[in-house]
């Protein structure tokens, strides 16, 4: 099995477990606190506003991290200049979006299916986010980090 792969697998891990250790913490925090009470009606199911909360909090920390751990040490892609650096952040970002909506389809439809079962929710995250992972390692070597890819220059 190629190293670059299992590392970005290994950091997806991890990347895992920051993505659902702050959602749950999230839960806790707004569950105790009253706020962002109501919900949003998505396919005539109900979320609570506190887990769009936590699901976006989730994500966003879990892209964050993922995408200097993949492009410093599993890429191995150094710091070029900003507009190098911006350009491969939007395409890295694309294929998140992509990878995102599985792991959140999962995630929405254990919701939906296991109610206010917090650990089957995360169950679910989890199942979309290993299959994302997966994906996204190949789009991301062969589109984002190649070392083919036109550099942009500075003038």
């Amino acid at each position: 099995m190629n190293q670059k792969y299992i590392m970005y697998m290994v950091f997806a891990a991890i990347c895992t477990g920051i993505n659902l250790g702050s959602q749950a913490i999230t839960a806790l925090i707004l569950g105790s606190s009253g706020f962002f009470q109501g919900g949003l009606s998505i396919a005539g199911k109900v979320y609570q506003y506190s887990f769009l909360v936590q699901i976006l909090t989730g994500t966003i920390l879990g892209f964050v991290t993922k995408f200097i751990l993949d492009k410093f040490l599993v890429f191995q892609n150094s710091h070029e200049n900003f507009s190098s650096t911006l350009k491969q952040i939007f395409i890295y970002g694309s294929f998140a979006v992509i990878t995102t909506l599985i792991f959140w389809g999962f995630e929405f439809t254990f919701k939906a299916v296991f109610q206010d079962d917090q650990f089957l929710t995360l169950l679910g995250g989890f199942i979309g986010l290993a299959i994302g992972y997966s994906l996204k390692f190949f789009l991301d070597k062969s589109f984002v980090f190649n070392k083919t890819s036109p550099k942009t220059t500075n003038p």
